[in-house]
């Protein structure tokens, strides 16, 4: 039930990117597209001698207006 509610609440805050979609089979997004989006961004992991620390990699374009979107950042 809180997947569901969740995935509610950022349909309604990724409404900009749907409403501008297009319709039917001309649709770039989608829910689940927006997760693969988003999956899809890394974090490495840098080792130097005996020291290692991780970081994250650039957003893209797409990846960094869902984070706004959402409010993430």
């Amino acid at each position: 039930m809180l997947a569901y509610y969740v995935q509610w609440h950022m349909q309604q805050r990724l409404n900009p990117i749907f409403d501008g979609d297009g319709l039917g089979s001309k649709r770039r997004w989608s829910f689940a597209g927006i997760i693969e989006c988003l999956r899809q961004r890394c974090r490495h992991t840098i080792s130097i001698h005996d020291v290692q620390y991780q970081q994250d990699g650039e957003l893209t374009d797409e990846q960094e207006r869902i984070v706004n979107l959402l409010e993430m950042i």
